[in-house]
């Protein structure tokens, strides 16, 4: 867990450097694509299968377990699974089930994320390999207001899963888990399919350019929302966030500052920049 001093030694290390605009951000990364403010559907419709690639996937954690896993559902005890787990449910034995990330909804539901708005100013790009999109990165620059409906939202979305570890989200202070500064960047997703990856580095092109993107709407502070398990963390928690809100599997990150973080993004290699996350105090 970042702490203040690790803040401080970001700054230290950002001081001086110019934090790239949107633009130059991505023209330092050929894979790295700015998505327009309304996609088109050709994007919107490879942004969903990447989605529901990334999000059925029985990737495993550390710990063994899949860290999302959301491919079917079953029809009987609505028990998830991986897209690649297609027998009957391990649960019950049921072989009716459904997809939990319908591809027409996904698309449906990313074209409503992306979409502007005067209170919601998206910002978002993709990863490529070739013709391929492999990864991408979205959020929003928005009000306080708008930041905690839209993490509130995003928190009912798993409320069967929360309800289970005793979270009651009707009594949760949702507005203490934003940064003081307004306005506020809501981080939606920072994803990566595990056979694109290239360690850190992947990962690091995309949040350049996003928080990039996201300063240059006036933006100094975020907030978001994942599981413990999300490979994002990796980059958040040591590069000056903190969990705002632990919810067991799932919690709610925030950063106060991401400006000097966003700035060593874009000036440090990646062996540059895992050395220097390494030294945050966990």
């Amino acid at each position: 867990m970042a702490d203040g001093r690790t803040l401080q030694n970001l700054r230290r290390r950002a001081a001086g450097l110019p934090l790239p605009s949107n633009q130059r951000a991505a023209a330092s990364r050929p894979d790295v694509r700015i998505l327009a403010r309304d996609p088109s559907s050709k994007d919107l419709y490879a942004l969903a299968q990447c989605f529901c690639a990334i999000y059925g996937s029985s990737e495993p954690a550390l710990d063994g377990e899949s860290i999302w896993g959301e491919g079917w559902r079953c029809g009987w005890c609505a028990a998830e699974r991986p897209m690649d787990k297609s027998g009957p449910c391990a649960s019950c034995g049921a072989k009716e089930r459904t997809a939990v990330n319908d591809l027409a909804a996904t698309r449906s539901a990313l074209a409503q994320a992306l979409k502007p708005r005067p209170d919601w100013q998206s910002v978002a790009c993709v990863l490529t390999r070739g013709e391929q999109l492999t990864g991408f990165a979205f959020g929003a620059v928005t009000t306080k207001a708008r930041a905690v409906a839209h993490l509130g939202k995003k928190l009912r979305e798993y409320s069967t899963e929360l309800a289970s570890c005793g979270v009651d989200l009707a009594h949760l202070d949702l507005r203490a888990t934003l940064p003081a500064h307004s306005p506020v960047f809501y981080m939606d997703e920072l994803c990566v399919e595990r056979d694109a990856r290239s360690g850190i580095e992947s990962l690091q092109g995309l949040a350049a350019v996003l928080f990039a993107g996201a300063a240059e709407l006036g933006a100094r502070g975020l907030v978001g929302f994942t599981s413990r398990r999300a490979a994002p963390l990796q980059l958040i928690t040591p590069g000056g966030g903190e969990l705002a809100l632990d919810l067991g599997e799932l919690v709610v990150f925030r950063m106060e500052d991401f400006l000097p973080l966003a700035t060593l993004l874009h000036h440090l290699s990646s062996d540059e920049l895992i050395s220097l996350l390494a030294q945050a105090p966990m």
